[in-house]
Formats: C-alpha cells, structure tokens, sequence
C-alpha cells in the first residue's frame, strides 16, 4: 500500500507562528494512511553566550517519544519540508545526515526517510 502524504496546509500557520529561524524547517509526522501525528519546527535558543540552532527532527522525535507514537502506531512516517520564500511555498527538504540517522535509528519507516 502506497504512502498517503498529508495535505501541507493543515498545518501551514502552525510551522509559520513556531519557527523564530530565517530559514524555516518543518518535520511532520503521520501514520501510512495520511494521519497527522505531530509537527515541529526548528528554532534558535540561546544558549552559552551564543544561539544555537535545534533542528525539526529532533524536536520531532522528542514529542513522538513522549507520546509513544511508536507503540501506538505500527509505521510512522516523517516528511521535512523547507519553506522556499522565492515560490513562497512549501518544498521537499532532506535531512542531514545526523538527523536521519537519527530518524533511522529511532524506528521511522525508512520509504519516508
């Protein structure tokens, strides 16, 4: 059976009122049949003298182990987009290495990684 993709509008105004960084990064979360499970963003934080940058798939990972997505669901999907100001649209993104790793590791069905 074939992935069904959420509609990105759902949750447009959410990733556009959480996200303080200039170049916005969403990673959301769904079941096979196109089920929102959860959103985030990545954000600065200011940290030791400095900011510092959390990327959305951590920030993900950390809300689906909190609500224990992956025992609940049986597949769970992820998707990163990246907000293109010159289409002002949504686009596709790919994860960086570290966070699909991280993705990987954690149980993420890896069609979607």
């Amino acid at each position: 059976m074939p992935v069904k993709f959420p509609d990105v509008c759902l949750f447009k105004e959410k990733i556009e009122k959480d996200c303080n960084v200039t170049t916005k990064l969403a990673a959301c979360a769904f079941t096979r049949n196109g089920h929102v499970i959860a959103v985030d963003t990545n954000r600065t934080c200011l940290g030791d003298k400095r900011r510092r940058t959390y990327h959305a798939e951590a920030f993900l990972l950390k809300k689906l182990h909190k609500i224990k997505a992956f025992d609940r669901y049986r597949k769970v999907c992820v998707i990163v987009l990246k907000w293109r100001p010159s289409f002002q649209d949504w686009n596709m993104a790919r994860p960086c290495e570290n966070c699909e790793r991280l993705l990987r590791n954690s149980g993420v069905d890896r069609k979607s990684v």
